[in-house]
């Protein structure tokens, strides 16, 4: 008899990493076809700049997952439940009463963790508390062994797994760069100060001074900044011919964009192991990121790019490397999609997973 699992997961909108990897798992016919599965989803906000903000729709939606929970729980009787829990803030606190009615009723639980922060926060008595209380006896997915320090405290070593983020090829995969008139650079993330969107526009003003043989494409929706703010910020520093400030681009337009870029660049302040760097990957991007969370499990330095310290100096200074060394540039190119073969594909994460939840 298959093992019935409750999958509560984020699912799109919006788009991150979170949701992308949820709506594999809600997609995937092998992991469908594995178990007897039912799925409910977590998400609150169908905006990136909603989330964090206040409204009466995600009390209704919240009350809503309750009573999902509650119904599977009753009627359904799930083997395992499969959990995408929030580690830290008021996203951890929602999830919590969730997990006490879980674990009322003896459930077996999996925690996928997408965002870390969990030591962090045990500096708070009543976070250990509450943690403790909800991990006791449970296991957990980590999407990088370098993540593990985060959670040591509430898991035993046996019960921790490393699963690394895995999507879908493209139908045509690119084993080298086209020879562009410019070195097309692209960001691809919501306009997040943690995502170090200003860092790269500030290194495209140095670079100017040194080539004007590059574009920037700058895409994302709105967060901490505007689509309105960076295009002025932009203009300000008279970068308006060098950076695009493209605004939010999804499906065949962001294929568009990744499958004519040289470079990706994401200087991230927060992350563990961003989708985008993996998408980078697929498409053969060389890229330049900081080492943050388990990104260096995507970006090997001098490989198929260059891990930097979070400066506008420092990406100026790999970014004018690659854009003067083409030869450089196509080599990295190559390694990018070599590693993503190796080990970032959808078949891969599915075949992971499921020996994961598997496991007694």
């Amino acid at each position: 008899m298959r093992k019935k699992i409750l999958f509560i997961l984020s699912l799109p909108p919006p788009i991150h990493g979170p949701s992308i990897i949820g709506e594999n798992i809600f997609k995937s016919d092998k992991i469908n076809k594995e178990f007897k599965t039912e799925y409910i989803n977590s998400n609150l906000s169908n905006n990136i700049d909603h989330i964090n903000k206040f409204s009466f729709y995600k009390i209704y939606k919240y009350l809503n997952i309750i009573y999902r929970v509650l119904r599977s729980l009753l009627f359904n009787s799930p083997d395992l439940i499969y959990y995408t829990l929030n580690t830290k803030g008021l996203g951890f606190y929602k999830d919590f009463f969730i997990c006490l009615l879980l674990k009322f009723r003896s459930k077996k639980i999996i925690f996928h963790f997408h965002n870390k922060g969990i030591n962090k926060s045990s500096g708070l008595i009543l976070n250990r508390i509450l943690y403790k209380l909800i991990f006791q006896n449970s296991k957990c997915i980590v999407l990088s062994s370098k993540l593990i320090y985060d959670l040591k405290n509430y898991f035993k070593k046996e019960n921790i797994f490393v699963l690394h983020n895995g999507i879908l090829d493209i139908e045509e995969p690119i084993d080298f760069k086209k020879n562009n008139n410019k070195v097309n650079i692209i960001f691809l993330s919501n306009y997040l100060k943690s995502k170090g969107v200003i860092d790269l526009i500030d290194a495209c003003k140095l670079l100017m001074k040194s080539t004007s043989n590059f574009v920037c494409n700058v895409i994302g929706g709105d967060g901490d900044f505007t689509y309105e703010y960076l295009n002025k910020y932009v203009s300000s520093n008279n970068l308006q011919d060098h950076v695009n400030i493209v605004g939010k681009k999804t499906g065949i337009e962001k294929h568009k964009y990744l499958i004519f870029s040289d470079i990706m660049v994401l200087p991230s302040y927060e992350d563990c192991l961003p989708t985008v760097l993996i998408e980078a990957l697929k498409y053969s991007l060389p890229i330049i990121s900081s080492n943050e969370g388990g990104i260096t499990d995507i970006v090997h330095h001098n490989i198929n790019g260059f891990i930097s310290k979070r400066n506008p100096m420092e990406i100026n200074k790999y970014l004018k490397l690659l854009i003067k060394d083409r030869k450089l540039l196509n080599r990295m190119s190559k390694e990018s999609r070599k590693i993503y073969k190796k080990k970032f594909t959808i078949s891969l994460f599915e075949k992971s997973l499921i020996n994961i939840l598997n496991k007694d």
